[in-house]
């Protein structure tokens, strides 16, 4: 099965209905779906988005989410603890002007590791770092 990453900013889009980047989120989901793709992310992407608040959503909201995130087959998780003895730190390191986060630096190996090119994200930083990457971006934050 082919595989895209989930990062934050996708699954926060698809908690809030009335955001208004939520349909873009929802149609790409859909499209990756129908074209037989699962969504990877990490037991750091799942921290962050169920953190009530963090991102401007509330208890509810986040664990809505967090339950269909656990629920559904088209999202795999891969436990960042194998990443954090090694690979993530070399990317740390390696590009240390960018001020990338520890979980951005994890979800760069595990992307690398599976040879996954394609993300659903919000956030820029998968354009700042030189590994291929083809960020499928939805509407700048707003």
């Amino acid at each position: 099965m082919r595989k895209v990453f989930a990062d934050t900013g996708f699954f926060v889009v698809l908690a809030n209905k009335n955001d208004p980047r939520y349909k873009t989120a929802w149609d790409y989901k859909e499209y990756f779906v129908g074209e037989g793709y699962s969504f990877v992310y990490t037991d750091l992407i799942f921290a962050e988005v169920i953190r009530p608040g963090r991102h401007r959503l509330d208890w509810r909201l986040c664990a809505g989410i967090g339950a269909e995130i656990l629920s559904s087959e088209e999202y795999e998780l891969v436990r960042s603890v194998t990443y954090e003895a090694g690979a993530w730190n070399d990317i740390f390191l390696k590009y240390d002007d960018k001020e990338f986060s520890f979980c951005d630096c994890v979800s760069f190996a595990v992307m690398k590791d599976l040879g996954i090119k394609e993300v659903m994200t919000t956030d820029q930083d998968f354009d700042r770092v030189n590994l291929k990457f083809e960020p499928v971006y939805l509407l700048p934050d707003g």
